[in-house]
């Protein structure tokens, strides 16, 4: 009984780990024009309301863990706007993205991502421009603090961290 129950639960584990492999597989088989768009999509697609209560969530949480006091509410405001004015310029780039159906050829690849890449850059130096009064005024446990919160709070919508950030997305890092 013990024997049968153990390999019943062996096949059962094997099945379930390469079942996926199989799946998995007649997805990677297809040539990229015959995917669908739920083969390509890399996770769940959130609707702006989703990505905007993200957002306010993880600036409501930067804001809650830093414990300012009344004296540093004062400088809240500027970073909590250039926050949400960041998030809602990469949402507008997001949309627009979306809205590109042409397949482009390499050099636009490599074009849009330089143009995403030089958004970002004025977007985190807006950031870095609003917060710089804020972090003067905390403290040293805050200011410990304030860049782990503020790193999960860049990624403006639903995830860990910024999107494409060390660890996360495709780029020289995976599979070393």
């Amino acid at each position: 009984m013990k024997k049968t129950l153990v390999a019943a639960s062996a096949a059962a584990l094997l099945v379930a780990g390469v079942a996926p492999t199989f799946a998995q597989a007649d997805k990677q088989d297809k040539p990229a024009a015959e995917r669908s768009d739920s083969d390509r999509q890399r996770g769940p697609r959130f609707s702006a309301e989703d990505r905007a209560a993200f957002t306010a969530a993880r600036i409501a949480a930067l804001k809650a863990g830093l414990q300012l006091t009344s004296a540093q509410e004062a400088n809240w405001a500027g970073l909590e706007t250039a926050l949400r004015n960041a998030a809602d310029e990469r949402a507008e780039q997001r949309a627009e993205q979306r809205g590109e159906r042409s397949r482009p050829d390499g050099l636009e690849v490599l074009n849009r991502q330089a143009e995403r890449l030089r958004d970002q850059a004025e977007r985190l130096t807006k950031i870095s421009e609003a917060a710089k009064p804020l972090f003067d005024s905390l403290d040293d446990a805050q200011k410990r603090r304030f860049g782990v919160l503020l790193r999960d709070t860049l990624s403006f919508g639903p995830g860990p961290g910024p999107q494409h950030g060390a660890g996360h997305g495709p780029g020289p890092h995976k599979g070393k």
